[in-house]
């Protein structure tokens, strides 16, 4: 028995020696080997900066860095501009007709279309130049032509053609409101920018009393004869001369011929 003993100890201890000379020879490899490169990468997540955010931002609308002095809402008829809208500075480059302008702010060009009025028509393609458009061209030019303007918008930034919707300040003049009241353009209205349609109506109406511009007897230049006989859409070759005479004959608000359907400010829209 002892003799057993004193072998199988050899035995454990000649074991536990290899074992370990197997281990010491082992270290260097063990400790060159990549552990890391068997763990999971961990993303870096670098914190978001000012310059590095890409959160959408809200663009300014032109102008808004060089405003105007507020003395405008002192001009005749300015009354009906929202309150809490701002005037800002533009240069008038070119007039393009009588109810549209280029204008530059900030040393960018943009076209501007004056809210809530139309003139006659001189330059549209494909349309012949129209009774009082260049006389409304004209007087435009008289108003604005190389002039800094004050432009203020009513609720709408741009119409669908990018033009920038404005009610124009000049000189003590409110020019949407005396183009209309002279006689030279018509009041027309586009929700939602109708803030200022009841006083533009009220100086188109004391202009048809008048007679003067568009409302002065010329039977040789009306569309129409709003008196009779009666006519419907069927009379008309096209939908510009159907509107041409409804606006003639006072619009909406007259309508002698009953051509006006629904909201919209356009008649007979199924003429070519």
């Amino acid at each position: 028995m002892n003799r057993e003993n004193a072998s199988s100890k050899r035995k454990f201890w000649l074991a536990l020696f290899t074992v370990i000379i197997l281990l010491m020879g082992a270290c260097p490899f063990i400790q060159d080997f990549p552990i890391a490169d068997l763990l999971p990468i961990k993303e870096e997540v670098t914190p978001a900066t000012s310059s590095g955010n890409t959160a959408p931002t809200e663009v300014a609308a032109p102008g808004e860095e060089n405003p105007a002095p507020d003395d405008w809402r002192a001009i005749p008829g300015a009354d009906c501009v929202p309150a809490h809208n701002k005037g800002v500075l533009a240069t008038v480059v070119r007039v393009v007709d009588g109810d549209t302008i280029k204008v530059e702010i900030g040393g960018q060009k943009y076209t501007v279309r004056y809210i809530g009025v139309d003139t006659p028509e001189t330059v549209a393609p494909n349309r012949p130049v129209e009774y009082m458009g260049p006389e409304a061209s004209a007087k435009n030019k008289a108003l604005v032509s190389g002039k800094q303007v004050i432009l203020v918008k009513d609720i709408s930034e741009t119409d669908k053609y990018g033009r920038l919707l404005r009610f124009v300040f000049v000189d003590g003049i409110f020019v949407n409101r005396e183009l209309v009241r002279l006689g030279y353009a018509q009041t027309v209205t586009y929700p939602p920018d109708i803030s200022c349609k009841d006083s533009f109506r009220a100086v188109e109406k004391q202009a048809r009393e008048q007679e003067i511009g568009l409302w002065a007897p010329n039977e040789k230049f009306a569309p129409c004869n709003c008196s009779g006989p009666d006519l419907d859409c069927s009379d008309f070759d096209t939908q510009a001369e159907a509107q041409l005479c409804f606006d003639y004959c006072g619009g909406p608000a007259e309508d002698p011929f009953r051509l006006h359907r629904g909201d919209s400010p356009l008649v007979c829209t199924s003429l070519p």
